[in-house]
């Protein structure tokens, strides 16, 4: 494999630690929109369908139901800073990794773009952190592709501005924590590396058949990961 010039990852529970925080705010939002208890194991069923299709799921929003989405959203804005997000205590060993390498990273996340440059600011990671070549950031979220993961689609855009500025597809390498983010990879023939601190656990990774080799524990585990698979 070539060497390696660029991570692309997600960011809920990959680079920040989302799930449990957020299916509570979830679960709030539908509790003031109309009294209903909605149980953990819906959320984590659809948590890799995207933010808005979640939004739907969760707060039961039928097509072209604009009342009751005005009503959730504006939930949603109301209780964010109740359930804040935070980087993981190895993130920034992470970082620190990247910096040092020289190499590029970038976000291919199914979140909006107004929620993640909010969770920027929360969670004290800089949007400047995934600054690219060319005087944009690499970072691409739910408005950008079509379809979301596991479409490989979702890599389109940064694979076509990756490659105008000299990375080829086998100098890069995806992190995430789905396996949404597994298939996705593996249908655009793109290194991938799991960390199992999203609900998605290191069996079930496994079980779809990645290798034991990349699977790890966190993020702080993952030059090593790469490292293995002679990436870097």
């Amino acid at each position: 494999m070539s060497e390696l010039k660029c991570v692309l990852s997600d960011w809920d529970d990959t680079l920040v630690e989302t799930f449990a925080g957020k299916a509570a705010q979830w679960q709030e939002v539908r509790r003031r929109l109309d009294g209903q208890d909605v149980p953990l194991e819906l959320i984590r069923k659809h948590w890799s369908l995207g933010f808005t299709k979640l939004r739907d799921v969760v707060c039961d929003i039928s097509p072209g139901d604009e009342e009751r989405i005005k009503q959730a959203e504006a939930l949603i804005a109301e209780t964010y800073v109740d359930f804040p997000k935070k980087a993981f205590e190895e993130t920034e060993e992470f970082l620190r990794w990247v910096r040092r390498s020289k190499i590029q990273l970038g976000l291919v996340t199914s979140l909006r773009r107004n929620e993640l440059y909010k969770d920027f600011a929360v969670t004290g990671i800089p949007a400047s952190t995934f600054d690219a070549p060319g005087g944009q950031n690499l970072v691409y979220t739910e408005g950008d592709s079509v379809e979301l993961k596991p479409s490989p689609t979702v890599f389109d855009k940064p694979l076509v501005h990756l490659r105008r500025h000299g990375v080829a597809p086998d100098q890069l390498a995806y992190v995430g924590d789905a396996l949404t983010d597994y298939y996705a990879t593996k249908d655009a023939d793109l290194p991938f590396v799991a960390v199992t601190t999203g609900p998605t656990g290191y069996e079930a990774f496994l079980d779809a058949g990645l290798d034991s080799a990349r699977i790890v524990r966190s993020i702080g585990a993952v030059p090593r990961a790469l490292e293995r698979l002679g990436t870097n």
